[in-house]
This record gives structure tokens, C-alpha cells and sequence, in this order.
């Protein structure tokens, strides 16, 4: 019995945490807190809440029993609780008798199977949701078992439901939960307002637009329980499948006044025979805008695929933008070896406008000159014979080296891209190298190369005056089609700005960059792995690093992240109650889509490291989420307030080898602009050792001081593998000075 407590205990905290996540994904995702204020919205009605609680459990044990998909847990989980709550809701056992005891299981299950089936039914047809679809059919499936409404909670006083704004307001975010008292309503704008303050403007401004578009369309009235369609349109489609911003938040009004139209046709044509429209006008309103945005290219991006809530969504967007460049731009490798100049960059001043505004030229120069002598001949140029490489992986589509090469001043205006190779990429975009001197091409069409072969030799053909290196990326493959965005990977910039914008930089030192569209005058070259910096940041699954973490005059304790593999295949660092996705590539170490509970040192390692370059960088930016910063409480408040979407820090970081020492030492400056005038400053420091990785962080800012130092070394057992520990003695390490 007592070896038995601990797994029942379990398996109750199990049953909790799928009721309050079933009450929370209905408005607002997974926080335990506001699945918590929404279940309580339920317990006016104590039927209702039985209700739910009983489909909850009916979908754990179904799953449990029949293995379904994990996947699709969380959407029949919903329905499930939709249906069990309604049925509760709308019915009384009392009045409907047997019939009841039927219809209620019978609604969960139905909720449940329509679920799997809509769900890949609907995925096939369009990559779009079921949304809770398959509530509303299986409820109106059993209402011939149950007969007329014979409702079990009993009616509000009209003074109090619906004859004040403010009252008709909250009872109908009450009926989200089929409890339609004031109160309830509140609770549930309650856990809006703390779960996303954006879902919250959108559930306001869903409800009071749809409301208006009634006045219009309905003059007359629909009746209660229609108008918790108009913000759930809007919180879907302006919080949930689309990247929230302006563009996404207009749409999302108008998906509320078409779920306004909605229910007023359906009240028009079915009012009077008692069928309930539930939650029908919200679906359909949802599913045609979502169906017709997917295909959007600018202005409102869908996020079919990966919705989230909405601060997560723009978190992610910011990170990806700072570290990545612009949605649709296309990761190219420099096409030379060293280090080269833009000679004309996007939007140049000489060819590169309008449809092909998207395009680099490069050459050589040394003190302000591209050539040696008197640049009368080919072959004083400095660039010219010098390598072409391939900027991309893909298949050779043209291979053209028969045309000479001008003498300096002189243009070939009729073949425009003199000799040219052109690579189509593994998505289809087609990759230009212009201007190759003549005889030089090594490759032929129909051959297959890899980023970094020698494709030719840097030229003076075509329209080129001196000799140099024109590149672009465009979507067809006919010459002269429009050009399409691309940005240089993993390059270190030297900028023409001689000022330096790092603590310890030169004006002569280059900035690492993950993604660049270097200017013109500005010089760019690839950035080389460091080899033993790739071996200390590689961890396989399975390695825990248990550091000894201190901060100020407390006691030392042990913290430890290990690294994990989800059944997604995503790579996370998983500490005590939250974790990080990591990326430990060739290149780069990058952290990121923070998740779980508070643990300040898991929020310190991802500062601290959040983008390292496993390359011969010394200086580079980066923009973590502002939710990572250790920020004072007013500074905490002002955000809440002022930036319902969250914001980003601005983080420059320093790396350089200890004098004495094998040990890197990366230093980086967090800074946070809380309003004009106001910011805070957060500062790291990271030693890492080319056997052990990482053996020291530490973070300061206003007295308060943080510590990390490494103290052990593990891994988890698995098939084939035995687990080991070892100590570490955490090298000494001193300032650089």
C-alpha cells in the first residue's frame, strides 16, 4: 500500500494538470494559473463542473486504453471538455432522464473521435485546425436523444445578465464555458489578462466589433449565447494562427464580424426550432479567413503549422529576424576565399534598382585602389583570375565561358552577364555568378556542386568596367527575371564606419555576424570553425553538467541541465523546471524558445551563451527576449504594461583568449530599454575550457552577483551506453586585464 501512494499520487497530479490545461486551451494556451480561473468559472454551477471534470477523465482513460496519437491529446481534450461541459450545461438528468446518462458519454466520445478524424481530415485538406468543430457536431448529434432544452443551471436575472453593457459583457465570456453568469466571465477575462495581454485587447475589441456588426445585422436580437463566437474568432485568428502585429489584429476583427454575420444567419434560419449554434459561427468564421490568409505573401504571415500563443509567436519572429534576416531571404556562403569588398550592394547606385534592386558586386582593394600599377591591363586588378565559389549547394543549369573579357573602362552592353554559371538551390531559387572571366568555368550544365566548390575564376565580361564578382538569387531562371532576397552566412563584417561599437574593439576588427547583407564599402569573408571551440560546446544526448551555483550571501547549491532529445527530434537543454532549444552546429551554438517555470541560472546560461560562434570571432550582437533579463520590479511593471507583445534586449558580446591560459573568456553587455531615458544593464562573463566546455558564468548588474562554476560531468544511461560521473575542478581563471 505505502509503495502504492506515491504512483496514485502521481497519476491524480497527472488527472489535475489535463483538467486545468483542458479549461485553459479553450481561451489561452497552458498556464496553469489561468486553467485554474477558468475552471473556477465553471464551479458557479457545480454540474458544470462535474461535467467537465468527467469528460476530462473519459478522454485520459480512452487514450490511455487505445495508445491514440500524443499529438492529438490536447485538441480531443477540448472538445471532450466542451461537449461533457454542454451537456451538463444544457440538459438536466432530472428532466431528461436515462436519455442523460446516455447522451453525456456518448457526446465526450463523439467530441473525441471527430476530433482525430476532423483534425487530419481538415490538416489534408488545407493545413487548417478543427478548432472545436467537432464539439458543436457531436452535441448536436445526441440533442434528438435528449429532446428539448431542459437546462440545468438555472437562468440569471435579466437585470443582471443582460440589461447593463458591462453585464452582457461578462456573461458572455461566460458562456466560453457554458456558465453564463457575470462572474464567470470575469474569471475567464481574469486568466486572459494574465496569461497575454494581447488575446485580452483582441477578446475586447473581437467582442465589442462584433456586437456593433450585430446592431446592424440582428437589430432584433439573436439570444443568448451567440456572442462568445465574435472574441473567440478574433483571439484565434489574431493571437493563434497568425504572427501577431497590426495586419494580424485587423483581420482578427474582421474574423469577429464575420462570426457576427454568422450567428445572425443562424439565428434567422434555426433560431425558432431551438438549435443551438454553440460554437459553429466562430469555426466557420475562423476557417474561411485562415483558409483564404495561408496564401498571403506580405502583410499577415499564417502560422498554421506552429500556433502559439501570441507572445511566443512575436518573441520567436524578433529572434529570428536579429539572428536569421528577413523571412523568404535565402542563407548564401561568401563566393571567395578572404576577404572582398561590396562594390555595389542592394539598391545600388548604378544597376542594381527597381525589380533587381537585390544584388551584390564584389571586389578586391587595397589602400582605396582596386588595382596595382597603372590598371591599364586585366591583370593589375586585384580580384581578377582569383577563385568563384559556389554559394550554394544544387544542380549546374548554365555553364558559359566563351566570352572575352573587357579591357578596363569598357562594358559589353549587348551580353549583359557576360560569362555566368547558374545554380538552382534545394529550393528551387536560382543562384547567378556573373561576370567569370572567359575559359575559367570548371563546371557543366547538369553536374551537381557543394557549397564551396570552385565553380570558376572572378572575371571583367558583360557589362563590367573593371573586373569583379556580380551575384544574385531570383526565382525563374530567364535572364533579367526580378531578384528575390538573400543575406551571406556565418561572415565576419569589417563596416565602414572606422568607430568602434564593442567594449575593446578596434576600428579595424570585424564583427561575426549569423546573417549579413553587407553595404557598400563594407568588406566581408567567411567566418573558419574553431575546431577546438566545436568539441567544447558539443554535448551529446543524455550529458548533464552539474554547476555549483551562488548568489550573493546564500548557500551554495547544486543546479544541473542535461540534454535532451523530444520526440520532435528538437535538441533542449532541460533543467530543474524549464528548458531551451539548442543548435550546436558547424558554425554556431544557439539557444533559444525558453520554456517552463522560473529558474533564474537556466535564464543566466541562455544570456550568457544564447549566440556563440564556433568561429574565429571576436566580436558580435545578438537580441534575447527581455523576459531572460533580471530586471528590476518597476522595470518588470512598465513592461507588463507597456508591452503586451514583450520586447528584445540589445546584447553585444566580447571573446578573447586569457593571457597564460587555454581559457576563452566571452564577456556580453544585456541592454534593456524599458522607456525613453530608462534602461538597465545586465552583464555576463563565461570561461570556457577546451576539455571541459563550459566551467565558469557569472552575471552582474546593481550589486546583485551570480555564479555558476562546473562541478560535475554525466551521463544518462541508455541501451549500449553506462552511465558515468566525474568531478571537475573548475580551472582558475583570472580578469583580463
Amino acid at each position: 500500500m505505502t509503495l502504492a501512494a506515491p504512483a496514485v499520487l502521481a497519476s491524480l497530479s497527472r488527472q489535475g494538470q489535463a483538467w486545468l490545461f483542458a479549461h485553459a486551451s479553450v481561451v489561452c494556451g497552458e498556464s496553469r494559473v489561468a486553467g485554474l480561473l477558468c475552471l473556477a468559472a465553471t464551479a458557479l454551477y457545480p454540474r458544470v463542473l462535474l461535467g467537465g471534470l468527467g469528460a476530462v477523465l473519459l478522454v485520459e482513460a480512452v487514450f490511455a486504453l487505445l495508445a491514440l496519437p500524443e499529438v492529438s491529446r490536447p485538441a480531443a481534450r477540448l472538445n471532450a471538455l466542451l461537449a461533457g461541459l454542454a451537456v451538463a450545461a444544457l440538459w438536466s438528468p432530472e428532466v431528461a432522464g436515462g436519455a442523460w446518462w446516455i447522451a453525456y458519454p456518448l457526446a465526450v466520445l463523439l467530441a473525441l473521435g471527430l476530433s482525430l478524424w476532423l483534425g487530419e481530415a481538415l490538416w489534408r485538406a488545407g493545413q487548417l485546425p478543427a478548432l472545436s468543430l467537432p464539439f458543436s457536431l457531436s452535441i448536436w448529434a445526441v440533442m434528438p436523444v435528449l429532446g428539448g432544452l431542459a437546462p440545468a443551471i438555472p437562468e440569471l436575472p435579466a437585470v443582471l445578465a443582460t440589461e447593463s453593457p458591462a453585464g452582457a459583457l461578462l456573461t458572455a465570456f461566460g458562456w466560453i464555458f457554458l456558465s453564463p453568469h457575470p462572474l464567470s466571465g470575469l474569471l475567464v477575462l481574469a486568466a486572459l489578462l494574465l496569461a497575454s495581454r494581447w488575446l485580452f485587447l483582441l477578446a475586447i475589441a473581437g467582442y465589442a466589433v462584433g456586437q456593433l456588426a450585430m446592431l446592424v445585422l440582428a437589430p432584433y436580437g439573436t439570444g443568448p449565447g451567440y456572442a462568445f463566437n465574435y472574441p473567440l474568432a478574433a483571439m484565434a485568428v489574431g493571437g493563434f494562427y497568425c504572427r501577431p502585429g497590426l495586419g494580424s489584429f485587423v483581420l482578427a476583427l474582421f474574423a469577429a464580424v464575420l462570426a457576427a454575420l454568422g450567428s445572425a444567419a443562424f439565428a434567422q434560419a434555426f433560431g425558432a426550432s431551438g438549435m443551438l449554434a454553440l460554437s459553429v459561427p466562430f469555426v466557420a468564421a475562423t476557417l474561411l479567413v485562415l483558409a483564404t490568409v495561408r496564401h498571403a505573401r506580405r502583410g499577415v504571415i499564417a502560422m498554421l503549422g506552429y500556433p502559439a500563443p501570441p507572445e511566443r509567436q512575436a518573441e520567436a519572429a524578433r529572434l529570428a529576424r536579429a539572428r536569421l534576416g528577413d523571412p523568404g531571404s535565402l542563407p548564401l556562403a561568401p563566393p571567395f576565399h578572404g576577404e572582398w569588398q561590396v562594390y555595389q550592394g542592394f539598391d545600388g547606385v548604378h544597376t542594381h534598382r527597381g525589380p533587381w534592386r537585390h544584388a551584390l558586386d564584389f571586389f578586391l582593394v587595397e589602400d582605396g585602389q582596386s588595382f596595382r600599377n597603372d590598371g591599364a591591363q586585366l591583370s593589375d586588378y586585384l580580384c581578377f583570375g582569383l577563385p568563384v565559389l559556389a554559394p550554394a549547394a544544387g544542380e549546374i543549369l548554365v555553364a558559359r565561358d566563351s566570352l572575352p573579357d573587357n579591357l578596363p573602362g569598357h562594358a559589353d552592353t549587348r551580353e549583359n552577364w557576360g560569362n555566368h554559371v547558374v545554380i538552382r538551390a534545394a529550393d528551387g531559387s536560382h543562384v547567378w555568378l556573373a561576370h567569370l572571366r572567359q575559359g575559367s568555368v570548371s563546371v557543366t550544365a547538369g553536374s551537381w556542386v557543394r557549397a564551396g566548390d570552385a565553380v570558376g575564376a572572378c572575371g571583367s565580361s558583360g557589362r563590367s568596367p573593371q573586373p569583379h564578382l556580380h551575384l544574385h538569387v531570383q526565382a525563374g531562371i530567364a535572364a533579367g527575371a526580378a531578384t528575390r532576397p538573400f543575406h551571406l552566412d556565418n561572415v565576419l563584417l569589417r563596416a565602414v564606419s572606422p568607430a568602434p561599437t564593442f567594449p575593446h574593439q578596434g576600428w579595424d576588427e570585424a564583427e561575426w555576424r549569423l546573417a549579413c547583407v553587407p553595404a557598400q564599402g563594407e568588406r566581408v569573408q567567411v567566418a573558419r570553425s574553431d575546431a577546438v571551440l566545436v568539441g567544447a560546446l558539443a554535448w551529446p544526448v543524455g550529458r548533464q553538467l552539474g554547476f555549483e551555483v551562488r548568489e550573493g550571501s546564500r548557500e551554495p547549491r547544486i543546479w544541473t541541465v542535461e540534454t535532451t532529445l523530444t520526440l520532435a527530434g528538437q535538441l533542449r537543454l532541460t533543467a530543474e523546471r524549464a528548458s531551451l532549444a539548442t543548435v550546436a552546429g558547424p558554425h554556431v551554438f544557439a539557444l533559444y524558445d525558453r520554456q517552463g517555470g522560473a529558474d533564474p541560472w537556466l535564464d543566466l546560461f541562455a544570456l550568457a551563451l544564447g549566440l556563440t560562434p564556433l568561429a574565429e570571432a571576436r566580436h558580435w550582437s545578438d537580441a534575447p527576449p527581455a523576459r531572460l533579463f533580471p530586471a528590476t520590479l518597476a522595470a518588470r511593471i512598465a513592461l507588463w504594461i507597456g508591452r503586451p507583445l514583450g520586447c528584445a534586449l540589445s546584447s553585444r558580446y566580447h571573446r578573447e583568449r586569457l593571457a597564460g591560459s587555454d581559457l576563452w573568456r566571452q564577456r556580453g553587455w544585456h541592454e534593456l530599454q524599458v522607456a525613453p531615458g530608462w534602461r538597465e544593464v545586465f552583464e555576463t562573463e563565461v570561461d570556457i575550457a577546451p576539455a571541459s566546455g563550459i566551467v565558469r558564468i557569472a552575471g552582474r548588474m546593481a550589486g546583485r552577483v551570480m555564479e555558476m562554476r562546473l562541478a560535475t560531468l554525466a551521463q544518462t544511461p541508455d541501451q549500449g551506453i553506462p552511465a558515468w560521473q566525474v568531478e571537475v575542478a573548475a580551472p582558475s581563471s583570472r580578469s583580463p586585464t
